[in-house]
C-alpha cells in the first residue's frame, strides 16, 4: 500500500513492500481532494508532491522521515508545517506543495 487517507490526513508509504525498495508513483488520488506524487529510495520519502485542490485548513502527513522536512508552495514560499506526535500538520490552501527529506 503506498497511501492510505482518512479525514484531512495522508499516510505515506504505510505498507511498502520490500521489493519496491526504490521507486516512484504521481497520480494517486487521496481523500479530500487531494493528488499525491512521491519518490523513495531505501524505502525511505525523498520527494513529495501534494496537488491540494480545496483549501484545508489543517493538512496532517503521516509516515516515517518526516521529521525535518521542508517544504515549498509553487510560488517557492516556504511552507509553515509542524511537526509533533509523529505527524507533519500544515496549513494547505488548494495548490501544489513540493516537499524534500
Amino acid at each position: 500500500m503506498l497511501i492510505q487517507s482518512h479525514g484531512d490526513a495522508v499516510e505515506l508509504l504505510p505498507a511498502l513492500p520490500t521489493e519496491w525498495k526504490t521507486g516512484s508513483v504521481s497520480g494517486i488520488c487521496a481523500r479530500g481532494n487531494i493528488e499525491v506524487a512521491m519518490n523513495w529510495e531505501d524505502m525511505t520519502l525523498t520527494a513529495l508532491t501534494l496537488t491540494v485542490g480545496t483549501d484545508t485548513e489543517e493538512l496532517t502527513l503521516t509516515g516515517e522521515g518526516l521529521k525535518g522536512a521542508k517544504g515549498y508552495d509553487e510560488s517557492g514560499n516556504k511552507v509553515e508545517a509542524k511537526y509533533r506526535d509523529g505527524k507533519l500538520v500544515f496549513n494547505a490552501p488548494a495548490g501544489i506543495y513540493n516537499f524534500v527529506f
